[in-house]
This record gives C-alpha cells, sequence and structure tokens, in this order.
C-alpha cells in the first residue's frame, strides 16, 4: 500500500511540475496575469524540485500555510549524501576513463581530427562538471544551517510587504524561472531516453560495462535490465545535479535579493509620502544580506561562478563549431546548456545587482529631501549601508556585472575558436 501510495505521489508531482511550468509560461507571456500575480507560486514549485533529491537534512512543508522547511531523516538525507558522493566519483572517474581511450589524433584526417575534438570537449566538460559538483555538494551540506535562513525568509518578506500590492512582478524572474524549470524536468529524461537507446555515449554509466562498444553510436550488448538500472542512475544524477544549480542555487542566491528589492520598495513608497519610521525596515535588508553573503562566502560564489563560466564556453564553442558532427543527444545537451548559460549571466546576474541598484538609489532620494529629512533619519541612514552581495576578490554585484562577465564569456570563446 505504501508503495502504491508513493507511486500516485510521484506521478501527481511530476503533472504538478509541468503544470506549474505552464503557468509560469502563461505569466511570462501574459502582462495582465502578472499584474495580479506574486512571485510566491511561481518560485514554490522550482523550491520544492531543488529539494526532491537534495541530501540536505531538510525538506519542503507542502502541508504548511507558508513557506517552511520540515526535518527530514537523518539516515535518508545521508543516504542521499552518500549517494550524491559516490555517482559524483563514478562520473569523475568515467572523465578519467574516457580520457585514456580516446586516441591521440596521430595521423587522423580532418574529420577524425573534429570528432577527436568533441570527444575529448565532452570528456573534459563532464568531468569539470563531475569534480565541481562533488566540491559543491560537500559545502552545500556544511552550511545546511546557513541555507535554511535563504529558503524561507524571503519568501515571508514577499507576503509580509507585498500584500494587496499588484503589479510588481516583472518577468525577468519568471523567465528564469521558466528557463531553470524546463532545464530541470526535459534535461533528465533526455539521458533517462539516452541511456537506453544510446548507451555507448560516453558519461553514460553502462558505457562501462559493457565491451561491445567499438563506437559511440553502437547500441551495446547489454540486457535490458542493466540499461534500465544505469538509466535510473543517471536520472538520478541528474535530476539532483539540477536541483543543486537551477534549484537551490538560484532560489538561495536569487531570491534573496528580490525580496530585500520589494522590502527597500515599500521602504521608498513610505518616504515618499513623508513617513521616515519605515526606514527601520532596512535592518531586515541588511540581516537578509549577512545571511546571504555568509553562506556564499568563499570559496563556494567562486566555484559557482566558474562552473557557468566553463559551462558556458564549452557549450557555446560546440554549439558553433561542431554542430554536425555532435550527436543529436549531445548536441540538444549543449544547447539548453547554452541557453540556460545565456539567461544566467544576462537574467540571474542581473537580478543579482538589483537589490544594490535599489539602495543606492535610496540613500540618492535621501539627498534630495528637504535638509536631507529629519535629524533622526539621518543618523540612522548614516548607519546604513547598500546591500553588496559579494563576489571574487572582494567586488560584488552592480548593473554593469552582467556584461563585463558576458564579455569574458565571448572573449573566451573567440579564442578558442581561432585556435
Amino acid at each position: 500500500m505504501d508503495a502504491i501510495q508513493w507511486l500516485i505521489s510521484f506521478v501527481n508531482n511530476i503533472f504538478g511540475d509541468w503544470i506549474s511550468f505552464a503557468k509560469t509560461l502563461y505569466l511570462f507571456t501574459h502582462k495582465e496575469a502578472r499584474y495580479s500575480a506574486s512571485y510566491i507560486e511561481s518560485c514554490r514549485r522550482s523550491y520544492r524540485m531543488g529539494l526532491a533529491c537534495s541530501f540536505l537534512p531538510f525538506r519542503y512543508d507542502e502541508n504548511a500555510k507558508t513557506i517552511s522547511l520540515k526535518p527530514f531523516p537523518k539516515w535518508a538525507s545521508n543516504l542521499h549524501f552518500v549517494l550524491h558522493i559516490v555517482i559524483c566519483v563514478l562520473h569523475l572517474g568515467m572523465g578519467f576513463h574516457w580520457k585514456y581511450t580516446i586516441g591521440k589524433g596521430v595521423g587522423l584526417d580532418k574529420a577524425g581530427r573534429k570528432e577527436l575534438t568533441w570527444k575529448k570537449i565532452v570528456q573534459f566538460y563532464y568531468a569539470c562538471l563531475s569534480g565541481y559538483t562533488l566540491v559543491i555538494v560537500i559545502f552545500f551540506r556544511l552550511r545546511a544551517n546557513r541555507m535554511k535562513p535563504l529558503l524561507t525568509l524571503p519568501f515571508h518578506m514577499e507576503i509580509k510587504w507585498c500584500q494587496g500590492r499588484e503589479g510588481y512582478v516583472t518577468n525577468l524572474l519568471l523567465g528564469l524561472t521558466a528557463c531553470a524549470t524546463g532545464t530541470c524536468l526535459l534535461l533528465p529524461f533526455i539521458y533517462l531516453a539516452a541511456s537506453l537507446l544510446r548507451p555507448c555515449l560516453p558519461f553514460l554509466s553502462v558505457s562501462l560495462v559493457t565491451k561491445s562498444c567499438p563506437t559511440w553510436a553502437s547500441l551495446g550488448e547489454v540486457n535490458l535490465g542493466v540499461k534500465t538500472f544505469f538509466a535510473l542512475v543517471e536520472y538520478y544524477y541528474w535530476i539532483f545535479i539540477l536541483g543543486i544549480y537551477l534549484g537551490i542555487g538560484w532560489i538561495a542566491l536569487v531570491y534573496p535579493g528580490i525580496a530585500a528589492k520589494l522590502r527597500i520598495d515599500a521602504i521608498m513608497s513610505e518616504l515618499k509620502v513623508g513617513i521616515e519610521d519605515g526606514v527601520v525596515g532596512f535592518r531586515e535588508i541588511q540581516v537578509l544580506q549577512v545571511v546571504t553573503n555568509l553562506f556564499w562566502k568563499f570559496p563556494l560564489m567562486q566555484l559557482l561562478l566558474g562552473m557557468w563560466l566553463v559551462c558556458e564556453v564549452i557549450a557555446l564553442y560546440s554549439v558553433v563549431r561542431l554542430a554536425g558532427i555532435l550527436p543529436l543527444e549531445i548536441f540538444t545537451y549543449f544547447n539548453l546548456i547554452s541557453i540556460d548559460g545565456a539567461a544566467l549571466i544576462h537574467v540571474h546576474f542581473k537580478l543579482l545587482a538589483v537589490p544594490c541598484i535599489a539602495s543606492l538609489q535610496m540613500f540618492e532620494y535621501r539627498k534630495r529631501m528637504p535638509k536631507g529629512g529629519s535629524r533622526w533619519f539621518r543618523r540612522v541612514i548614516k548607519s546604513c549601508s547598500p546591500y553588496q552581495l559579494k563576489m571574487a576578490d572582494g567586488r560584488f554585484f552592480d548593473k554593469r556585472t552582467a556584461l563585463v562577465i558576458w564579455q569574458f564569456v565571448v572573449e573566451r570563446l573567440v579564442m578558442c575558436l581561432i585556435m
């Protein structure tokens, strides 16, 4: 009976994910619907997806009336953590396996060299992805308690300060949510199907247990049971890896800044009608800034940024240079990653800078107030500092960050293309 209930719940979650994805797309494409919408419902499903196969010792509480977490059995979270570590090590080992089984290119013609090029790119890409993920999984687990407020506080801030307010939802965060959710829904099923139909492709686990793979396009002489087992392993791997990067990652990184921006907007609306007391609410924003920077401090932010940039450069290079050579499954994957990577840079990083820009505008508005406001107000403002999400080398996300990072990606892409 428990197995039947679990199966029903699993099917409901799958359909619920697609329904939520459709609703997010509808909000993204219909301005009238966004006017009366909130971010909470659009983010809630991605929040639950990110924690579905997570190794963290808590889960999203579906039965709670507000956004909250509930403890997860210690043995279950430890089991997930061990499985994540084992699968990451397995895929990292596959990287070294393919490195030493791919030829050196001596005596190959032009077509052979192109094939060798994309195979080495795929080998390098997947090995880097597994290595980065292994380290990030460990840091996420070590900082689990610091993550809790980032997964609950922003939602409560939006509920508190946006009740009855309409028209504050923009299509930037909705577009990022749709992009992330679509990838989380599609990519695991692509790898599930590829494991069954093209088991000899690299970085599909089944390729390690068969010797009958003369080419990567071979079907492999493996029975259906083995194919199915390793297909489920790959499905699980991509569910949790996307949950880390696109689920937990952006909700714990982007959404706190969005909540801070909404709080600053509430303060600004009060200031414009002459109410100065609301400025004490900036203390909430400062607390949220401290919590965010405490969780994403070195080396976690640097690892995440480095992984995004490496993935985007490799994906763009593969799509531009090797479009007619890559197998369809890998080409589809790189297309999805290049689109997501561009969205992350142009939208994600822009959203990370939103609270910084809003707080600076609030300080500029204070200077235009008669006499700078009351004495008490001036003293409070002087004790506040702009919201700054720290990056590498002491820098922080501002309005130019996205363009600077995209310029870096384009320069590396051009350098790779002319080599």
